[in-house]
């Protein structure tokens, strides 16, 4: 289908960004809910006196989903303006800038953003909303004692607590793992050399070029012409240029050998376009200008036949037992043509210059020029050329080969980039809400640390309660988000180079900065509550 191809790739990365928004977003509302628990327990007693002067209980609930929804509808208004400003970075990060459909915030978008934010707000507003209805109001105001919301509430922060360090926890190792894989990525070898490389299409209409003879004259003039150019080290032309989104297989037969039907990608190239590429011959030699009858193959496609490395001599056809054979005359390095994350193939290459048998010079043909000057330099020179060849020809798609490595990588630079600042927010969300959690129920107990300081604890003992507390909500959000992080693992996989989703490295440095957060975010409340008098502390309970 037609949006098939123009969004291409792009649907995989917008989806896994879509599964890390949604993670973001219940770490949001995770906080957002044990705030407004934290806020309900603190206004017990104002609660049950409302209560007491005639508030319904059904109004009571009101009251606590108005105020999330007031929170819910400025926070998706600041969402908003935030999106405007950081929308341009967005398109050219995933390469969208441009695109047929160009991405904007139009006016559908803009709506289910504010009923995302409110349904949010509201979802998140309701368990605290629901606790004024099921409190036991008469109790809140005959004790008058600042609200901590018992030990059920505690349990439940301390359960939204693990779901935001589960979540937090299953993206950072996602980011970890894109990382790594982007890392692969870099270091991958193409199997050609892509600096100082310029790459250009010429198309051959068939109505100006109805023969195969006719086509394979303008090739022959158009190559000798660009090679003369000053600054032209090398020329050399393919039908299906390596990572240019194009690819032909063909099966084949070998002579003295019995096949079950193997296939090999097939490409067409001028004598010269090894040497322009950088692709190193490993025996054998190039095409000589007739390429009469001639086969080159890769390093893949001679050890899969011929693993004791005796390829050169030996004959292939495309056409069946019947022939034409060609005469294998050379064994180059292999390249990854489809993409950088995709192994090489077996291929074979024919002479795109040699009189039509099976294989004929397709529509057109990608001229690659080695330059020792930038590659963009020569581009107009490389116009003229064509002018002179065949003035009615249009010169299409010039880019240089690493400008094509760079946007092949493109997808995977995209998904490592904005799952790290995916994983760092809810990394800083989540440290928050251990925060917020650990220093309201540290206030809760104020009155019993002080008692234990009192009958003799140090400070280190304090410390080690608080933070002892906070860490037992920390670790079991960190094995539900490792058993998470696992299972996503298995969709992730097919996105990544090289990393397995069970990596020890990235799943222990994933463990070890999110125990690093939560032990600091559970620190400072419990340095705080240990600095506190005993005097002062029951006096002030």
């Amino acid at each position: 289908p037609l949006r098939e191809e123009l969004v291409k790739d792009s649907r995989t990365t917008l989806l896994v960004l879509m599964g890390a928004v949604g993670f973001v977003l219940l770490i949001a509302c995770a906080n957002v809910m044990n705030l407004m628990l934290a806020r309900g327990a603190r206004r017990e007693r104002e609660t049950a006196i409302r209560a007491a002067l005639g508030a319904t209980r059904w109004r009571l609930v009101r009251q606590g989903l108005t105020e999330s929804a007031v929170l819910g509808l400025a926070g998706g208004a600041v969402g908003l303006l935030l999106a405007s400003w950081t929308l341009a970075g967005f398109k050219a990060g995933l390469g969208l800038q441009g695109a047929p459909a160009d991405v904007v915030l139009e006016p559908r978008v803009l709506a289910f953003a504010c009923f995302l934010a409110l349904l949010t707000a509201l979802l998140s507003g309701l368990l605290p909303a629901l606790h004024y209805r099921d409190a036991n109001l008469a109790e809140a105001l005959k004790e008058g004692a600042k609200g901590t919301g018992g030990k059920a509430h505690h349990r439940l922060r301390g359960l939204l607590v693990a779901l935001e360090m589960a979540m937090a926890t299953a993206l950072l190792i996602g980011s970890g793992l894109m990382l790594r894989s982007l890392y692969n990525l870099h270091a991958v070898d193409p199997g050609f050399k892509s600096d100082h490389v310029l790459t250009a299409q010429v198309g051959l209409p068939a109505f100006r070029y109805p023969t195969p003879e006719s086509r394979i004259g303008f090739t022959r003039t158009l190559l000798r012409r660009v090679a003369d150019l000053p600054g032209v080290l090398a020329v050399g032309a393919n039908d299906t240029l390596p990572l240019g989104g194009s690819t032909r297989g063909s099966s084949y037969d070998i002579d003295g050998l019995v096949l079950d039907n193997p296939d090999a990608l097939d490409h067409q190239v001028s004598p010269g376009y090894f040497r322009t590429m950088g692709i190193p011959f490993l025996r054998g030699q190039d095409f000589d200008p007739a390429g009469q009858g001639a086969a080159i193959v890769n390093e893949l496609f001679a050890r899969r036949h011929w693993p004791d490395g005796n390829a050169l001599g030996q004959r292939v056809s495309t056409e069946g037992r019947q022939g034409p054979w060609r005469t294998i005359i050379g064994v180059v390095g292999s390249v990854r043509h489809k993409a950088l994350d995709t192994p090489p193939e077996p291929e074979m290459y024919f002479s795109l210059l040699e009189p039509p048998q099976a294989h004929s010079p397709l529509g057109g043909f990608t001229l690659v020029l080695r330059t020792a000057a930038a590659p963009q330099s020569l581009i107009p020179a490389l116009k003229q050329a064509l002018r002179e060849t065949d003035p009615e020809l249009p010169l299409r798609t010039q880019r240089t080969l690493s400008r094509l490595v760079e946007r092949n990588g493109q997808d995977a630079r995209s998904r490592g980039t904005l799952l790290t600042a995916f994983a760092i927010l809810a990394l800083g969300l989540a440290g928050v809400g251990i925060y917020g959690v650990i220093s309201f129920i540290t206030g809760g107990r104020t009155k019993e640390i002080g008692l234990r300081m009192a009958l003799g604890a140090q400070v280190g003992d304090v410390l080690k309660l608080v933070i002892g507390q906070g860490l037992r909500m920390v670790l079991l959000g960190l094995v539900a988000g490792l058993g998470v992080a696992l299972i996503l693992g298995r969709y992730l996989e097919t996105l990544m180079v090289g990393v397995n989703p069970r990596d020890p490295a990235t799943l222990l440095g994933s463990v070890a900065v999110l125990l690093g957060v939560g032990a600091l975010a559970c620190l400072l409340p419990a340095w705080r509550a240990a600095q506190i008098h005993p005097s002062t502390a029951l006096r002030n309970d």
